[in-house]
């Protein structure tokens, strides 16, 4: 009978696995795994190489008297392994599926002596995860707060009783349990980092999570997943979630999609309430202000909503990432301030932001918490340099109490919004989304083969283009220690990598100039990203070119003179043209619908786009004229069929390839004379989910002038796996 040998830890990637536990970690950190499983993994791990048959699988974990569905279980619990891997069936880094053979571990496993580092490692756990509450969580009580003749009936309305959602009473402490393990995606799914949203939140009791994550179909779908469960339930009402947050109860979640925000009981039912229609597409953050009011913020603009439904109302000042702290009188809100390109964090009576008071500086969102260990101390939760901090403030006395404390590192920041990626709950549960360094950037070929890699390992490469002679690579690559974007160049001749625009601040969505001298890209530093051009040489300064609040760079015509942006949050994704020789701002497409992606054809003639005027992201092209007002012309040519999110030009224009919602790339023959027609599209290869969820701004990818190639920013892992729950986060403060 097959039986898992005596020896010490086995490491293969980053991951850790004790064999006489059942422990598997990654990175330190704890990775769940049932106990059928976990057996499977290593008795695979310990016979790597070698094919292990489903018989001898079921030998191991099943005893001969035992009834049970062998062929269903085995599956399940090898489905439940890839999914705590990050694994997949089709391109195997650990298990490999031989079709009526079995199984075989096919990564490279180092054998080590045991070793134990923390207090976990030394007391096993048990399989399933204990629930986060050892004692009844009393029940909020609430809090009046003071009319504010300042914003009459409106600002009383918003301003009673808003500690109703935080404050307690001087709660008897709850001494949560201690521990750290990860939650991967769903299988199929991937997390996305940061953006202009809030991805997932725990419960304020803490005993739930709920998150989103983006499907193989380029869709975000809801999900809860219950602590003290092994599995997530998806939320059928929900699809297309986009930011996420709890009711102070925890019984219902709000969301948003589109332009509306919605309402779902947290059973994870299949119908939806909608709360009302919203000014923008993507509110980041909704926050509790009283019993029955939402206070949404935007970067510049706030507005108000009735927590059973009605319609959004705007309050005169911002308010970016609110919080009601429990005197009932003051709110923590962040603000920008140039002079150090880095936002603030202030604190100040709603209604009267000219007596706010500077807290401290930061590169994220700010949560204020109590401390469920000592009653009357509370913290706040921030991101600063890559690392997510915690320190000590009094809520009363409206000051820092303590030095900040670093609990995780690798944090992502989308600075434009300052949104970041944690939840932390009521009593002492801390959920947190780390961002590895772990992309590359390859050439594949037509059928999605990898011919070689270009440039450096184990960056987070986010946004990638060819030069027009394809000896150069522009690329946005995340900094964590900055907590910044940053444009590289690399050269393919001499190899050698340089940091052109360096951070702070977000710079993106390089575009070379057609004779590959110079680069447009956005930069955006506390405000929305603006346009600007340098050239390559040190000595190159950057121009700002004409602005309007938010502008992504998408193309740049072979003449030198037009350059095409895309507009986001604002306006839902309008599309303008400036022009380099009038230094003119124009749109070209300012609609209700969606419209991103615009791009020359080689020639300047025409502009292919993406819009969702239809009711779903297709691809059209249709003729674009210069002269002195730039616009669009006669009839919108469609070229996609069953959706599309961004498009390229092949260099001699007969070809457009784009990446469809499905995630697979496309490519269209165009015959552009007598006149302009698009063949049908032609499936050529799908870009793994992972890949794409990594790359929140906007998926970049390039084609060669000859459309023989393709550059993608790949991921040997995905950047942004697993959801880190720390359990008991203060007793962690104690070991730093």
């Amino acid at each position: 009978m097959p039986s898992i040998q005596q020896s010490g830890v086995i490491s293969f990637g980053s991951f850790q696995l004790d064999p006489d536990t059942g422990s598997l970690e990654k990175h330190g950190v704890r990775v769940r795994l049932p106990r059928q499983p976990a057996r499977i993994l290593t008795f695979l791990a310990q016979r790597a190489g070698t094919v292990i048959t489903r018989e001898e699988l079921r030998e191991l974990v099943w005893a001969s008297d035992t009834f049970v569905d062998f062929e269903h279980g085995l599956n399940a619990a090898i489905n439940k392994l890839r999914q705590a891997l990050g694994d997949s069936a089709d391109k195997p880094r650990f298990i490999e599926t031989l079709p009526g053979q079995g199984y075989r571990f096919v990564a490279a496993v180092r054998i080590e002596p045991p070793k134990q580092t923390t207090q976990e490692a030394s007391t096993p756990e048990p399989v399933r995860a204990p629930s986060p509450i050892q004692a009844p969580v009393p029940a909020p009580r609430g809090l009046s707060w003071p009319v504010l003749l300042a914003f009459g009936g409106l600002a009383a309305g918003l301003l009673v009783a808003a500690t109703w959602v935080i404050a307690r009473r001087d709660p008897s402490p709850v001494r949560p349990l201690r521990t750290k393990f990860i939650i991967p995606a769903p299988e199929g799914f991937a997390f996305q980092p940061a953006g202009a949203r809030q991805a997932f939140a725990i419960s304020p009791d803490g005993s739930r999570l709920a998150f989103t994550a983006i499907a193989d179909d380029g869709q975000f779908r809801l999900w809860i997943r219950d602590l003290a469960s092994l599995e997530p339930r998806e939320v059928p009402a929900a699809r297309g979630a986009y930011t996420v947050f709890w009711s102070p109860g925890g019984d219902a979640l709000y969301f948003s999609v589109d332009r509306s925000l919605r309402r779902v009981t947290a059973d994870a039912g299949s119908s939806y309430q909608i709360i009302s229609d919203l000014p923008r597409r993507v509110p980041p953050l909704g926050a509790w202000i009283a019993p029955d009011r939402i206070l949404l913020s935007y970067r510049q603009l706030t507005v108000v909503v009735p927590a059973a439904g009605g319609r959004a109302t705007t309050v005169e000042d911002a308010y970016l990432w609110p919080q009601a702290l429990p005197d009932g009188k003051h709110l923590l809100y962040l603000a920008y301030d140039k002079r150090i390109e880095r936002f603030r964090l202030r604190v100040g009576r709603f209604g009267d932001p000219q007596g706010a008071k500077d807290i401290l500086e930061t590169d994220s969102r700010v949560s204020w918490v109590a401390s469920s260990e000592t009653p009357g101390s509370g913290y706040l939760i921030y991101v600063r340099a890559g690392s997510l901090l915690a320190q000590p403030f009094d809520a009363e006395g409206l000051r820092l109490t303590g030095d900040a404390v670093p609990l995780a590192g690798n944090m992502h920041v989308f600075q434009p919004t300052a949104a970041a990626d944690f939840s932390v709950s009521n009593n002492g549960v801390l959920v947190y989304q780390p961002l590895r360094n772990s992309s590359r950037m390859v050439w594949l070929d037509r059928s999605g083969r990898e011919i070689e890699q270009v440039g450096p390992d184990n960056l987070s490469v986010v946004y990638v283009r060819a030069s027009p002679d394809g000896h150069k690579i522009a690329a946005a690559v995340h900094n964590p220690e900055k907590g910044a974007s940053e444009i590289w160049v690399y050269d393919t001749q001499s190899k050698v990598n340089r940091v052109l625009v360096p951070g702070p601040g977000i710079a993106d969505k390089p575009v070379w100039s057609h004779d590959g001298t110079r680069l447009l890209y956005s930069r955006a530093l506390g405000s929305g990203p603006k346009l600007y051009v340098r050239g390559l040489a040190e000595q190159d300064r950057e121009e700002p070119l004409p602005s309007t609040d938010f502008q992504l760079p998408i193309d740049w015509s072979r003449d030198g003179r037009f350059v095409l942006f895309q507009t986001d949050i604002i306006t839902d994704g309008d599309v303008g043209v400036v022009d380099l020789k009038t230094r003119k701002l124009t749109w070209i497409l300012h609609s209700p619908a969606h419209e991103t992606s615009p791009v020359f054809s080689p020639d300047g003639r025409r502009v292919v786009f993406v819009s969702n005027d239809s009711g779903r992201l297709e691809a059209y092209a249709q003729a674009f004229e210069g002269g002195e007002t730039p616009r669009l012309t006669g009839e919108r040519l469609r070229i996609s069929t069953e959706g599309a999110q961004l498009v390229r030009w092949r260099g001699d224009g007969r070809e457009i390839c784009y990446l469809g919602t499905d995630g697979v790339v496309y490519s269209v023959p165009i015959a552009a004379s007598p006149q302009f027609r698009a063949g049908a599209p032609v499936a050529l290869f799908r870009v793994p989910v992972a890949s794409r969820a990594v790359l929140s701004t906007g998926f970049g990818f390039d084609v060669s002038a000859d459309g023989s190639r393709f550059l993608l920013p790949t991921v040997r892992e995905p950047l942004t796996s697993n959801l880190v729950v720390m359990q008991g986060w203060e007793s962690f403060l104690k070991r730093k």
